[in-house]
């Protein structure tokens, strides 16, 4: 059992050697639960009580905006994407995803 513990471990260094890190870098506020309470139809004044302000805001419509709460981590190719979309100060859309 121990050695099948050890070969789990080893593969895991070499995966990361070879295939790069998990690094994501979040906003000050963020928390995973927070992100979670966070629901379609909330207002943005609750998302900021929760969360805070986001790393980055972007749009290419003048209809809705995207706050991002997470970007990649120095040195990572993989990351946890947490983001949303607000229109009219609503929320409309979550995105959780895993960047890999």
């Amino acid at each position: 059992m121990i050695a099948v513990g050890f070969v789990s471990v080893v593969a895991g260094v070499v995966m990361l050697l070879l295939f790069g890190t998990f690094s994501t870098r979040y906003a000050p506020r963020y928390s995973e639960t927070g992100f979670e309470q966070i629901k379609v139809g909330d207002h943005v004044k609750s998302v900021r009580t929760v969360l805070g302000e986001p790393l980055n805001k972007w749009t290419n419509n003048p209809s809705f905006i995207v706050w991002g709460y997470t970007e990649p981590g120095r040195g990572g190719i993989d990351w946890k994407c947490r983001q949303m979309v607000l229109s009219n100060d609503v929320v409309i859309q979550k995105m959780s995803v895993v960047l890999d």
